[in-house]
């Protein structure tokens, strides 16, 4: 099997990953995406691993599907699959993410009549990993000194009253409902509302 670093344009087939931010604060919401563009076509079977951190010192989630789309490179038609991960680091320091591996199976061209059977695919072994990535996290800032650390983008504190607008009336029921609204958090992140 060939085994090859992906380089950016490198091919036929090659994987480019990008992080933003490169630098953030501890349990702050870093985008790591990782593009597979190939010019070939890839046999049933391919897999592309998910990042994992050493130590339990991030917690990864995916975002939502893989994107599909087609792009053009250096006078090269690409079909492009792109996944993304949201990425809390937990502790300040530097923070490694090992490369990706991409191992599967590209059809070659040709072959004559029988060049679709599945059973008798024409394929060679392909293996890329990616670059390997690095953060730097920082601690919570010294002059901070509230009771909940919320690393979020934006927060929003919502109500909503029914009836609206709220009427008060003895004996009658009014519902008064509370939301809190975090861009770049988890939910388990989010304080309690009490």
């Amino acid at each position: 099997a060939s085994q090859a670093q992906a380089a950016p344009g490198g091919g036929d087939l090659y994987m480019e990953v990008n992080i933003k931010p490169q630098t953030a604060y501890v349990q702050q919401q870093v985008i790591y995406t990782v593009r597979l563009y190939h010019a070939v076509n890839l046999a049933n079977g391919s897999t592309l691993s998910e990042p994992t951190i050493p130590g339990g010192d991030a917690v990864v989630e995916k975002l939502g599907k893989d994107k599909d789309f087609e792009t053009v490179r250096n006078g090269m038609r690409y079909d492009v699959i792109e996944r993304s991960y949201a990425i809390y680091p937990q502790k300040s320091g530097g923070l490694d993410i090992p490369p990706l591996v991409f191992d599967g199976e590209i059809v070659r061209s040709g072959g004559g009549f029988f060049a679709l059977d599945p059973f008798n695919q024409n394929t060679r072994h392909k293996r890329l990993r990616s670059r390997s990535e690095h953060i730097d996290v920082k601690p919570i800032p010294a002059a901070f000194h509230g009771g909940q650390w919320l690393p979020a983008r934006s927060l929003q504190l919502d109500e909503n009253w029914t009836p609206d607008p709220p009427t008060f009336t003895v004996g009658q029921a009014i519902t008064r409902t509370v939301a809190v609204m975090a861009d770049g958090l988890t939910a388990s992140q989010l304080p309690a509302l009490g």
